[in-house]
């Protein structure tokens, strides 16, 4: 394994990783689950403790039911968002089960996606917003995105429905906007896909850029990557949306794929490219977030969000892959 990484947090990210990996092998077989968790600590600047993460993971085992999805791997992660994100996470988690009952008992399924979506609902950024009307909305949001794209919509969409229902705008705005990424950029390079669908659902949470600009940055960023040797695939399009955030988002290319390299030289990291690639933004945006002059810009929010979104998005696709994380429909 090299001793070099051409980014400070990387390296921490790299020391989280391997001491998650000592402490939960035999508790979490999916490496992938531990590079989301390390990249929470980075890009939340926090520090890892490990018995503190065991303990809460052990407390949300213990507070559901048999079959519930967050007896699986999962709870790792959820554990690992409510510890960087809040001083009393054993209080948060309760508040978060009784939002994930009464997502369910809205309409919304019982299930992963439905625990990553109530935890958007427990940290939204505007507290003015009422947590039922938040919910209601989301729902109707939902069920619009369904009626566009029937076969790519699914309960994977949960949790940018809750980010995107935070928005003022009327639901049919919200759709209208979507639908003009997706347009617009599947003409382009952009596959049409359930990963397409997400992307213009990234794009439409940002409202202070104008949308012809947004979808111009995604298809240069696009081809910048593939002028560097990376192909975007289609998993990878929600980080070209998280970088078109960025006014000159092409200053940060190289750095990323110098970055993406040096992980796929790792050892511990080689099988996996298309995460490493992941991995390069959050951790590039990460730093970028924490500039004193794109806080100033008003967009740290809107890049947090999406990174929240996006971890919640790959945690959850990682539990619908894995045998492990099986709920069998149960609570």
């Amino acid at each position: 394994m090299s001793s070099w990484l051409p980014n400070k947090d990387a390296e921490v990210y790299r020391d989280i990783f391997l001491q998650l990996k000592s402490e939960l092998r035999w508790r979490v077989s999916d490496s992938r689950s531990l590079m989301m968790i390390s990249a929470m600590y980075v890009v939340n600047s926090k520090s890892l403790n490990v018995k503190k993460l065991i303990s809460l993971s052990s407390v949300i085992k213990d507070s559901v039911g048999a079959f519930s999805a967050l007896k699986s791997f999962v709870r790792y992660n959820l554990a690992a968002m409510l510890l960087v994100r809040y001083e009393n996470p054993e209080e948060k988690f309760a508040e978060l089960l009784r939002i994930y009952n009464r997502m369910v008992e809205k309409g919304f399924s019982r299930g992963t996606f439905t625990y990553l979506s109530a935890f958007c609902v427990l940290s939204r950024t505007d507290a003015s917003i009422i947590e039922e009307d938040l919910i209601e909305k989301a729902l109707s949001l939902y069920k619009a995105m369904k009626k566009e794209h029937y076969f790519l919509t699914s309960v994977s969409d949960y949790p940018l429905a809750i980010l995107l229902a935070q928005n003022e705008g009327p639901i049919e705005d919200l759709i209208g906007r979507m639908e003009y990424f997706y347009r617009q950029l599947s003409a382009g390079p952009f596959a049409k896909s359930d990963q397409l669908q997400f992307l213009s659902h990234i794009l439409t949470l940002e409202q202070n850029t104008e949308n012809k600009v947004l979808a111009d940055r995604c298809m240069e960023i696009y081809q910048a990557f593939k002028d560097n040797g990376i192909k975007p695939k289609n998993s990878t399009y929600p980080a070209i949306g998280l970088l078109s955030l960025l006014d000159n988002p092409n200053e940060e290319i190289i750095s990323i794929v110098e970055l993406t390299n040096s992980l796929n030289s790792e050892k511990v990291f080689k099988w996996y490219k298309t995460e490493n690639f992941m991995m390069a933004v959050h951790l590039i945006m990460s730093n970028k977030i924490q500039n004193a002059e794109i806080i100033d810009t008003g967009i740290f929010t809107a890049i947090e969000t999406i990174i929240q979104a996006q971890q919640a998005a790959m945690t959850a696709a990682m539990v619908s892959v894995s045998a492990a994380a099986a709920s069998g429909g149960g609570e």
